[in-house]
C-alpha cells in the first residue's frame, strides 16, 4: 500500500481508482493497465507485460531518496554502538559458569580463564596436570 502512495503522484497514474484488487484510469477509453494492491503486481493487459510494484515504483523513479539508498554493511558496522561494560559482565558470568563446570576435573586439569586484550573476547587454557 505504502509503494502505492509514491505512484500515484505520477502523472500517470493520478487518476486511478477502483478496488484494491483492480485499480484503473477510469478517465481512458479502455484502461489496459491495472494495479492490483493485494497481490503488490501491475499488469497492462493490452501489452500483455507487469511485475511487481516496487519495480514499478524504480523504473517511474518516484521512490524518495532515503528508500533508494541501502546502507553497506560497513556503514550499518559503524554506527553500531559497542558496549565494552556488558560485554565484561557477560564474560565474568561465563567465566564463573566454565569454572563450575570444570570444578570436578580441577585435580586433574589446570584452567585459567583470563580477559583478552579486547574486551569482546575470553580466553579459555586447559591443560593436563
Amino acid at each position: 500500500m505504502e509503494l502505492w502512495q509514491f505512484i500515484q503522484k505520477h502523472p500517470d497514474f493520478t487518476n486511478f481508482s477502483g478496488s484494491n484488487n483492480d485499480l484503473r484510469n477510469w478517465k481512458k477509453e479502455n484502461p489496459g493497465l491495472s494495479i492490483n494492491l493485494e497481490l503488490g503486481k501491475w499488469y497492462d493487459h493490452n501489452s500483455g507485460k507487469g511485475g511487481g510494484l516496487f519495480e514499478l515504483t524504480k523504473s517511474l523513479n518516484v521512490l524518495p531518496d532515503k528508500e533508494k539508498k541501502i546502507p553497506t554493511a560497513n556503514a550499518i558496522w559503524n554506527k553500531s554502538k559497542r558496549n565494552d561494560e556488558a560485554v565484561s559482565q557477560k564474560a565474568a558470568v561465563f567465566q564463573k559458569i566454565i569454572l563450575q563446570i570444570f570444578s570436578d576435573f580441577s585435580e586433574k586439569i589446570n584452567i585459567k580463564v583470563g580477559k583478552s586484550s579486547t574486551p569482546t573476547f575470553l580466553l579459555i587454557h586447559g591443560s593436563l596436570n
